[in-house]
């Protein structure tokens, strides 16, 4: 196979890609346009075509190597520091998704400042300052500066476990560690642990903390009562 042939053929494989990417984006474009899941469904379309085109980039290469695994270990090294920036982020955006749900129209508090999110990317998320200016965020920046779901827009989750008095100190950080490491609890300076010992030398354990909704609010009460089964 000449040079001229495979980049031909390589370049004809590149348009009929991003031409299906652009119209399967357009018909779920024009489908999901008014579905209050728009912007997550796209937030994970664009991961999605992110991965393709770093498989087919990466496909390409290793074809063009004839299988030569130290080229192609040399190459995928010298992409991954090139394109470091770009992986971390994508990591770190991730990472932020998870752990804290779909924010957007909500209020964060980055570095003591109060800024809304309108949209996610691959990459950065974009925001809206509270003087109305649109900016934009890397995730390893937000990652690496503490930063929290404002309380007005949280849901809050208020219970009162038992606990036997034999082993109380034990169950009481069994429960704690359970509820801060799963994932719809919110981390902040709002959650509450507090041990209670009434008269009678009973134990329980009072818990007061933040969810980003009323399904995770019912949820958290399901996983909760589970406790004492």
């Amino acid at each position: 196979m000449t040079v001229l042939y495979y980049l031909f053929i390589t370049v004809f494989q590149f348009l009929i890609l991003f031409g299906i990417i652009i119209f399967i984006k357009y018909a779920f474009n024009k489908t999901l346009k008014n579905h209050p899941f728009y912007d997550k469904f796209f937030f994970f379309f664009n991961v999605f075509v992110s991965i393709l085109w770093s498989v087919f980039v990466i496909v390409k290469l290793v074809s063009l190597s004839n299988n030569n695994y130290i080229i192609v270990g040399s190459i995928c090294l010298l992409l991954i520091v090139l394109v470091w920036d770009f992986i971390k982020n994508f990591i770190f955006g991730l990472i932020i998704r998870i752990q804290y749900g779909y924010l957007v129209n909500q209020k964060i508090n980055h570095n003591k400042i109060t800024i809304t999110i309108l949209n996610y990317h691959a990459t950065y998320v974009e925001v809206r300052s509270e003087n109305g200016n649109r900016l934009s965020y890397k995730y390893s920046s937000l990652f690496s500066n503490s930063f929290s779901v404002l309380k007005s827009d949280l849901f809050y989750v208020n219970r009162s476990i038992s606990l036997a008095s034999q082993n109380y100190q034990e169950l009481l950080n069994k429960y704690k560690s359970s509820i801060v490491n799963h994932p719809l609890y919110v981390d902040n300076n709002n959650s509450l642990f507090n041990l209670k010992i009434d008269d009678d030398k009973n134990y329980s354990l009072n818990l007061h903390f933040n969810v980003l909704s009323r399904k995770h609010v019912l949820i958290m009460n399901d996983f909760i009562d589970k406790f004492n089964c």
